[in-house]
C-alpha cells in the first residue's frame, strides 16, 4: 500500500496541469476504475478468498481487453479467451477436490478486479488518444484516485474515525 502515497507524491507536480476539464475527467475515470478494481481485489481476499485464487481470477484482464477492445478479435484471440477462461474455470469451478467448495461471493468480487482494470486499460488508451499532451496529468489524478480509495478502506477497516 505504501506504493500508492509515494506514486501521488512523484506526480503531484502535475495534478493540476491538464489542458482541459475534458482531460482531467478522463484521468480521473481510469483512476476510479482502477481504485475500484483494487478495492473488488481486497473485499474478495478479506473475506478469505484465497490469494492464489484471485491471483488466476485476476489474470482475466487481458480477456476483458480483448472483449472491449474496438474491431472484431482474431479467431486466434477468440482460441485464446476461450481458453483463459476455461482455464480459469477449471481452476476456480473445479478445484478444491475436484469441484463444489467455491467460494461464489469471493469469485464475484474478484471478478471485480479484472473487469475494472481491463477496462481501464481500454479507456486509458482512448483518453492518451485524445489528449496526448496530458499524460503527466491524466497519471497523477490516476494515482490519487487510487491513493483516496486505499486510505477510506484502510480508515473503514480501522473502524472509520473517531
Amino acid at each position: 500500500a505504501g506504493r500508492f502515497p509515494v506514486a501521488t507524491l512523484a506526480t503531484l507536480p502535475w495534478l493540476f496541469a491538464s489542458s482541459s476539464k475534458r482531460a482531467a475527467l478522463e484521468g480521473a475515470k481510469v483512476g476510479g476504475l482502477y481504485a475500484v478494481g483494487y478495492v473488488m481485489q481486497a473485499a474478495a481476499l478479506a473475506r478469505g478468498f484465497p490469494a492464489a485464487n484471485a491471483a488466476f481470477v485476476c489474470s482475466l484482464q487481458c480477456v476483458v481487453v480483448a472483449l472491449m477492445a474496438p474491431g472484431r478479435p482474431a479467431a486466434r484471440t477468440m482460441v485464446g479467451i476461450a481458453l483463459a477462461i476455461g482455464g480459469v474455470a477449471c481452476l476456480e469451478l473445479l478445484g478444491n477436490g475436484g469441484g463444489g467448495g467455491a467460494d461464489s461471493l469471493g469469485l464475484l468480487l474478484a471478478l471485480g478486479q479484472p473487469l475494472c482494470f481491463g477496462a481501464s486499460y481500454v479507456w486509458l488508451e482512448k483518453a492518451v488518444d485524445e489528449h496526448p499532451d496530458d499524460l503527466l496529468s491524466m497519471t497523477a489524478l490516476q494515482c490519487l484516485m487510487v491513493l483516496g480509495s486505499a486510505t477510506l478502506a484502510l480508515v473503514a477497516a480501522a473502524g472509520g474515525v473517531d
